[in-house]
């Protein structure tokens, strides 16, 4: 496995708040390109290698970054609930 180091102190809180045993959800909000994905899936897999954890769920939002349209789970429909309640 490749070693990641992240690239600053935001990349770097990312990463200690994945293997923190003190926090249950993480979210991270940035513009493209910060790192944010990458900062989120190493440390990721960090953690679950060292069985902190079992599994990561990566949600993103449900948005059409080519028209800018968001879409609501009314709107979504069955597809909505299909695709979240195997992580409720």
């Amino acid at each position: 496995m490749v070693e990641y180091k992240p690239a600053n102190k935001k990349q770097e809180m990312v990463v200690n708040s994945l293997t923190s045993p003190d926090v249950d959800i993480v979210g991270v909000f940035g513009p493209s390109g910060t790192g944010k994905t990458l900062s989120v899936v190493m440390g990721s897999i960090k953690a679950i290698k060292e069985g902190k954890f079992k599994r990561l769920v990566v949600i993103r939002p449900l948005a059409s970054q080519l028209h800018s349209r968001l879409y609501n789970s009314a709107e979504l429909g069955q597809l909505y609930f299909s695709l979240v309640s195997d992580y409720l």
